[in-house]
């Protein structure tokens, strides 16, 4: 949410939790400026943060994974999604 009000210049954003069996799903959207995934976590790119490699990690740490889809002018949508402990290791 920081980024988004940080870096985006979006008018709207939206957070959706959504529990869908044995998942817990996160969508953050916004309709920002985007940005190409690629490029925000290259080091070498002056602007390059953490943000997506921190979030992504996160997931992962809690058993998730994030997917993030987003272009330059198109908004981003950023999804985590974390299965209870016994779901893991099956999607």
């Amino acid at each position: 949410m920081s980024n988004i009000v940080k870096h985006s210049e979006a008018a709207e954003a939206a957070v959706r939790i959504r529990r869908e069996g044995i998942w817990v799903e996160i969508t953050l959207r916004d309709d920002g400026k985007g940005f190409s995934p690629e490029n925000a976590v290259n080091p070498e790119r002056r602007g390059s943060g953490l943000g997506l490699v921190s979030i992504s990690e996160r997931a992962r740490i809690a058993g998730g994974k994030l997917q993030v889809h987003s272009a330059p002018g198109h908004g981003s949508t950023l999804t985590i999604r974390i299965g209870r402990e016994e779901a893991r290791g099956r999607e």
